[in-house]
């Protein structure tokens, strides 16, 4: 595994290398065009890589150190009223200590926004990705790859930034490359339709209704496929120059296909952004949600409080902050017999560099702490790191 890690390193830096002298040749030759190059390092230190509770260790240490290179191709143009969108990105996280976990993932997506005569705006997307999945809730040790592939289109009659009438429906599917995970593969499909009202002072207010469908691929006692539905309304106010307000309201409703049972719950929350001055921006908000399926095998919402503020102390120095506290209850299909509720801090400091236009350097330090009412699922990590990125 060693050697291949070591290949793997030098393919992706000789990549990064080719890469560059074929975008700056291709961009040189056509400055017209909306091409997008970002090369990036990474280098992180992480004190509980798989978030295990304070009494347990793991072979090899509970902490790594991870350098991630990463490269990002991108390309946006509008044809006549048609715009265009593709992106590639690659990277390869190779870890110091636990180095079997070293693997190469991407990230595809393409888009389109068309325009045909005055009033619809028909729209298509695709994405595919593979990466790690995340070890708050994964086996320490079990090397799960998260494969994921995504397709949606929409259609839409109006005119942007007035009043507008759309649906849009999606397909996506999530598949777990360890077999003690094969359990939470699933089919993801949903339509939606929505009303949009917007003034010319820039207020809005959005009207929306969906229904998503969860097909899991294996049958187990423990998941249950289910119909998810959601009703929105949703509001946006620029209150002034230096303060802006949203607000959403609503309800959502799973109904599970194995019981034929069903749960509700409200939906919704607020967020303030406001600039007090030039060199500092606020955010407040609070939201709950419904959690996306296929990381955890139980039903879940989660609320969620987060405090942002960033400050640009000179002309290339800026500091970012972030608080947040989150409250996830899971089993609300009650298949397994007990409820389960999380609650999760964060903090996190970045500072970040800004050389030029083209260099970027950030450096970041994160604390987590996360408390459950089920047995042996607390945990706290710290993360510190370094991030340069070229954009050319």
């Amino acid at each position: 595994m060693r050697r291949v890690g070591q290949l793997g390193w030098r393919g992706v830096c000789g990549g990064l290398f080719l890469a560059n002298l074929l975008v700056t040749n291709v961009v040189r030759a056509a400055q017209e065009d909306n091409f997008i190059l970002n090369a990036s390092l990474g280098v992180m230190y992480d004190d509980n890589l798989f978030r295990l509770p304070e009494q347990a260790s793991a072979v090899d240490g509970r902490g790594d150190t991870i350098l991630t290179p990463t490269a990002t191709l991108g390309y946006q143009q509008s044809f006549s009223k048609q715009q265009v969108s593709l992106s590639a990105s690659a990277f390869s996280p190779r870890y110091q200590q636990h180095d079997t976990l070293n693997y190469h993932g991407y990230r595809l997506s393409t888009g389109w926004l068309g325009q045909v005569g005055k009033r619809w705006q028909p729209s298509l997307g695709y994405m595919k990705s593979r990466e790690l999945s995340s070890y708050e809730d994964v086996q320490a040790g079990v090397m799960d790859m998260l494969s994921r592939q995504r397709f949606e289109g929409g259609l839409a009659y109006g005119r942007i930034g007035r009043i507008r009438l759309g649906a849009d429906g999606w397909l996506e599917q999530k598949r777990h490359g360890s077999s003690t995970y094969e359990q939470l593969d699933l089919d993801d499909s949903g339509a939606g339709v929505q009303s949009e009202f917007a003034s010319r002072r820039g207020s809005k207010v959005t009207l929306r209704y969906e229904s998503r469908w969860i097909d899991y691929q294996q049958a187990a006692a423990q998941v249950l496929d289910y119909r998810l539905d959601k009703l929105r309304l949703s509001l946006f106010w620029p209150v002034s120059a230096k303060l802006e307000w949203s607000a959403v309201g609503g309800f959502m409703a799973w109904h599970f296909d194995g019981n034929d049972s069903s749960k509700r719950s409200w939906l919704g929350g607020t967020k303030f952004h406001w600039l007090p001055s030039d060199r500092w921006d606020l955010d407040l908000s609070y939201q709950r949600d419904s959690q996306d399926p296929g990381y955890n095998v139980r039903v879940s919402y989660s609320d969620t409080l987060a405090l942002e503020a960033g400050w640009q102390l000179a002309q290339k120095w800026r500091l970012e902050g972030r608080v947040s506290q989150m409250w996830s209850q899971y089993g609300l299909d009650d298949t397994l017999g007990q409820e389960r509720k999380d609650e999760a801090l964060m903090y996190r400091m970045a500072l970040i560099w800004q050389t030029t236009d083209k260099i970027r350097a950030e450096s970041y330090w994160t604390l987590g702490k996360r408390d459950s009412n089920q047995a042996n699922t607390d945990y706290d990590y710290q993360q510190c790191g370094l991030t340069f990125t070229y954009s050319y």
